[in-house]
């Protein structure tokens, strides 16, 4: 083989490897709304983007369940293409027995890909009805990263900086391709206390590569008001590190290496030798 041709043909394979790459779909949200609601139907104003470089299909927006009875319709945004925006209204439907305070929910936005294999994200809402107030409890939701199929736990770091104790609802808000174990429970914090509750989270469908944004809410009545809190997570999935995975980088480095040393070689070996001069004869 001509050493060119062995040229050409390394080249080819290591710039096809660096460069071969799969579309994606990459969808973000925004919500904006009226900042204090004084009646019992308000409107949410939501914007679609794709920033990846394949059209998401079938763009759906519902709203996810919520302990606090709000409820509002589902609307269909159609097929979103890459670098583009969609755009929504949403009405939201308030108790009429709802205490005035901060209230926090959230959406599910649905889409399939090319091959109609579907997906989802959620993205999370709050509104002040009646009035604007502020919570005595935060929170802080950790990142994860899931291997293969393992199961792990999510942490929630919940303070409550009030001087009296709390009963707060807490729920945790994921993608469809993500399993929660109890999502949902009741805590009592105590005052001037920091507490931690784990989820339990595993996937369900997420391909590897995935990177899900979660978010956790708290909820509980003081003194005739109502208070919410949301804190938002991260959940990355990856393939499972094999013994041979680990390796990749190291035998991908001696191929290149191997090759390199082949070329040289071969030009080493069809480089002309020189002959020596012959020997002139004095007279």
């Amino acid at each position: 083989m001509q050493v060119r041709t062995l040229m050409v043909l390394g080249f080819f394979i290591i710039f096809s490897s660096l460069n071969a790459s799969a579309t994606y779909i990459s969808l973000s949200s925004t919500v904006e709304m009226q900042n204090v609601i004084n009646t019992t139907i308000a409107q949410a104003n939501i914007t679609i983007t794709n920033s990846g470089d394949e059209p998401a299909y079938d763009v759906i927006i519902e709203p996810l369940p919520n302990a606090l009875g709000i409820t509002s319709n589902q609307i269909s945004l159609g097929n979103i293409l890459p670098n583009q925006s969609a755009y929504g209204m949403v009405q939201l439907n308030i108790p009429a027995e709802a205490l005035p305070g901060r209230y926090a929910m959230g959406f599910m936005i649905r889409y399939n890909d090319l091959n109609n294999y579907p997906f989802t994200f959620v993205t999370p809402v709050k509104l002040f009805y009646k009035t604007a107030v502020q919570s005595n409890v935060v929170a802080t939701l950790d990142e994860v990263e899931l291997l293969g199929e393992e199961k792990k736990p999510m942490t929630l770091e919940i303070q409550n900086r009030d001087t009296v104790a709390h009963q707060v609802n807490i729920k945790l808000y994921t993608p469809n391709q993500i399993s929660v174990e109890n999502l949902e429970r009741s805590e009592t914090l105590a005052p001037s206390s920091k507490t931690k509750v784990e989820f339990t989270l595993s996937p369900l469908g997420a391909l590897p590569g995935g990177n899900f944004f979660v978010f956790a809410v708290i909820d509980y009545d003081d003194n005739g008001q109502h208070y919410s809190v949301s804190s938002n997570g991260r959940i990355i999935t990856s393939k499972e590190r094999s013994f041979m995975t680990t390796l990749a980088p190291f035998v991908i480095g001696l191929v290149i290496l191997a090759f390199i040393a082949l070329i040289y070689f071969q030009l080493r070996k069809d480089k002309p030798v020189k002959e020596a001069p012959k020997p002139t004869k004095k007279k």
